[in-house]
């Protein structure tokens, strides 16, 4: 992704729109462009939380798994993250996330 598009994209996340340009490009090292097929797993519960995920299109299932089968806690969007574990200390998911 260029500079340019990422500071356009930035702009639909409040989580990023209150930073000035020259606070996102310093982000823009850090960011990865990645797509997952519907009903891939993006991570499992448990997981150690690497990542901020700041969803661009599309939709993901936050899922907990019991006794085997699939519950979904909610829906996300396009515009909104998911992750936020990431941003802690040793912080691990609390759900599973599934491209829907």
């Amino acid at each position: 992704m260029i500079p340019e598009q990422f500071l356009e994209m930035a702009r639909a996340y409040h989580l990023l729109a209150e930073l000035e340009p020259p606070q996102l490009r310093k982000l823009l090292p850090l960011a990865e462009d990645k797509q997952f097929d519907a009903g891939q797993i993006i991570f499992q519960e448990g997981d150690k939380s690497s990542f901020l995920h700041l969803i661009v299109s599309g939709e993901v299932a936050l899922e907990m798994v019991i006794d085997g089968q699939k519950v979904r806690v909610q829906t996300l969007h396009a515009g909104e993250a998911m992750g936020w574990s990431a941003l802690t200390a040793d912080g691990h998911t609390h759900f599973q996330a599934r491209a829907i």
